[in-house]
């Protein structure tokens, strides 16, 4: 009996320990080994049928090229593809696994132009970074906004994406596919299978909480267009921008970075839903003041901008 109560004890330690200094290593582990081959069972039936379910519905390329987008998270289909050679000459540095945070903040810096919050301008300053990802694949292959604004639900911001490498096996295939809609929303998924689809909320949970369900898509008056981008352009998108990794070959070799970034201008920041996979890797590694239903950070920007990667 003691032997068991020292494992399990042991357990608990090692998981606290691992979780609060890797807890991304922990996630990408998780994204590459169980969550996208589990997104690909789950959707089985919309990436074998991928093209004949978007054709009538589909418009060809994005036509928003090198437009500024709102980064406020009620402003419905915000996104831009920056055509510019903005950040050729730093590209070589992003491609790197783990990009150095000065050529992130430069990356940023580049784009901040391109960003607004209601037509007003953005402070370098009141930025934050939540998520660096750099590794390959086609991870998401189903329409989706982001989970990470289910955890910061007080808060606007935006997504920057940078294609680094190609799959020449499907060139010039295998880049993101978008879905715009006057229905978009923050933190959701739209699952489709052949007979119905489904609004679920995006928390990462194996059983998924189902908002609303159509016959066709139809019934959300949806334009998808495809995100034909080179490598080293700049796409930017707010967080009510459905996307979808292009479903066509499972296993991409295709390379792209991501950085998710929160617009906090004020000395606290709130994280809400303490349930879905993000919010908790999120407070094994922080502590909070917990109020009501939301959890409290309070800090400087400027000395903790990357507290979050």
């Amino acid at each position: 009996m003691k032997f068991i109560i020292f494992i399990v004890f042991l357990y608990f330690i090692l998981n606290n320990v691992i979780m609060e200094y890797y807890n991304k290593e922990v996630y990408y582990l998780y994204l590459k080994y169980i969550s996208t081959p589990l997104s690909y069972k789950n959707n089985n039936y919309f990436m074998n049928n991928f093209d004949e379910i978007i054709k009538p519905y589909f418009i060809g390329n994005t036509r928003n090229i090198n437009n500024t987008i709102n980064i406020n998270r009620y402003s419905k289909n915000q996104h831009s593809l920056i055509k510019k050679n903005i950040i050729d000459d730093i590209l070589h540095k992003l491609k790197q696994e783990k990009p150095d945070k000065t050529i992130i903040d430069e990356l940023v810096k580049r784009v901040i132009g391109y960003v607004n919050f209601d037509g007003k301008p953005i402070n370098f300053h009141d930025l934050i970074y939540i998520d660096v990802l750099t590794i390959g694949g086609n991870y998401f292959p189903f329409f989706h906004t982001d989970i990470q604004w289910n955890s910061f639900q007080k808060n606007h911001g935006f997504q920057i994406w940078v294609l680094l490498k190609d799959d020449m096996e499907i060139y010039p295939r295998g880049n993101m596919f978008l879905l715009e809609t006057p229905t978009a929303d923050t933190a959701k998924t739209i699952y489709i299978n052949q007979n119905t689809i489904y609004l679920r909320i995006n928390h990462g949970n194996y059983i998924p909480k189902i908002l609303k369900t159509y016959k066709s898509l139809n019934d959300i008056s949806p334009k998808i267009s495809y995100l034909n981008a080179n490598v080293g352009d700049v796409f930017i998108m707010n967080p009510t921008t459905y996307h979808c990794s292009d479903p066509f070959k499972r296993f991409s070799k295709r390379r792209a970075l991501n950085v998710r970034i929160v617009y906090k201008p004020k000395p606290y920041l709130q994280v809400f839903n303490k349930y879905n996979h993000y919010s908790k890797l999120i407070m094994y590694k922080h502590w909070f003041y917990i109020k009501n239903q939301y959890y409290t950070l309070y800090f400087n920007n400027n000395k903790s901008k990357y507290k979050f990667l």
